[in-house]
């Protein structure tokens, strides 16, 4: 009895401390977000229609600031590819309203784009910010802005089609989470008090 107890006991407790570690993670990636000037002057500028997209910015501090906000993105989508949080933690959070933005921006797909010719032509196979486009595209997909069925590797910018590990891993976790949001449609946030 007393053994039962103490396993129930450390299950509840390890439970509650990744609840907190993820929490924590979060809250240190929004603060991460709005402390830096370029993050949040290049989201502005996508969340109001100001980005624009040619090939004058290759090679300057401003394309340089959209690689950093793009690998921000790709390191937290590769923090949820990897399990560390759930797209759960993400959708309630201003990273997700963002990475939705800036991936159904018309100058962010013509730069990620560009990325992908540019890794085929002198590097290989281009991986780009496939982190960041998979974390984007699971978001749209649950806020219904992409029909269901549709082919995943259709919808990268800047990953070569030919290079799509991560997207093929996490076809179980995607079903797994587009269960777990159907479960939560269906039996309401009230029945889980």
């Amino acid at each position: 009895m007393a053994a039962g107890i103490t396993v129930a006991t450390w299950a509840l407790n390890s439970r509650a401390s990744r609840l907190t570690q993820r929490a924590e993670f979060i809250r240190n990636c929004t603060n991460d977000f709005y402390d830096s000037q370029a993050l949040t002057s290049i989201f502005m500028d996508i969340d109001h229609g100001r980005f624009r997209y040619d090939e004058s910015i290759l090679g300057t501090e401003k394309e340089l600031d959209l690689i950093r906000y793009l690998d921000y993105f790709n390191a937290v989508g590769h923090n949820w590819c990897r399990g560390v949080i759930t797209i759960f933690d993400i959708m309630p959070t201003t990273m997700a309203y963002a990475a939705l933005r800036s991936w159904e921006d018309p100058g962010v797909r013509a730069y990620l784009q560009q990325i992908r010719r540019w890794d085929e032509e002198r590097y290989s196979a281009s991986t780009g910010f496939l982190y960041f486009e998979e974390l984007a595209i699971q978001i749209a997909l649950l806020c219904g802005r992409i029909p269901r069925g549709v082919n995943r590797s259709e919808l990268l910018f800047s990953a070569s089609p030919r290079r799509i590990t991560a997207s093929r891993a996490m076809g179980y976790y995607s079903l797994i989470s587009l269960l777990y949001c159907w479960w939560w449609r269906v039996t309401g946030p009230a029945t889980r008090r």
